[in-house]
């Protein structure tokens, strides 16, 4: 009891012993988040300037005309929550509804694959190989994280660079970063 005080009081004196901020502080609300960056996938591909303008509008037009669609499926998604959550749910009614669900999924699943088509198109002949090769890449993403989880690869090295968490070789979260809740070994979120 005597030390939990006397640490309350240290923590305190601290805090006071700094003083006000500096006249020409004032804080702010964070600003928006910058653009996205596709600088590797850039020099990966060898795109243009010109390629990632375009590319970026694709994506967004892609968008706007999935707006509805997921306002649709979080309408129908909401309302299917809600009538499982009743006393006597109708299963009719929930069957139709994860039908419609289904119908905007692979609604959605479509536009994505025309708008797909459309960005490729974008791409010259060199960048479609390479683009080839970077799918056949990324189809090895879960052996290579198998491989770290066998000690067989060498995890990729962190984004904050080497040198900052050299005693916690997983990062700033050090242990918990890697077995997450449970105990479960995880590597960026997924079980290795």
């Amino acid at each position: 009891m005597h030390l939990h005080r006397l640490l309350l009081t240290f923590a305190a004196g601290v805090l006071l012993a700094q003083g006000p901020p500096p006249d020409d502080f004032e804080p702010g609300p964070p600003g928006p988040p910058g653009p996205p960056r596709h600088e590797e996938l850039q020099q990966a591909l060898g795109l243009t300037e010109d390629q990632i303008r375009q590319l970026t509008d694709l994506r967004k037009q892609e968008r706007e005309e999935l707006r509805s669609v997921l306002d649709q499926l979080r309408s129908k998604g909401k309302t299917l929550h809600e009538l499982m959550q009743s006393q006597s749910p109708d299963p009719a009614a929930a069957g139709n509804l994860l039908i419609d669900m289904k119908k905007l999924r692979d609604q959605m699943r479509g536009t994505n694959a025309q708008y797909r088509e459309k960005a490729v198109g974008l791409l010259n002949a060199d960048q479609k190989a390479k683009l080839k090769s970077l799918e056949e890449a990324a189809g090895l993403a879960q052996a290579v994280r198998q491989g770290v989880g066998l000690n067989l690869l060498a995890p990729p090295e962190a984004p904050w660079g080497p040198g900052l968490f050299r005693d916690r070789p997983w990062g700033p979260m050090g242990a918990r970063g890697v077995f997450g809740r449970g105990g479960m070994r995880q590597w960026r979120g997924r079980a290795l």
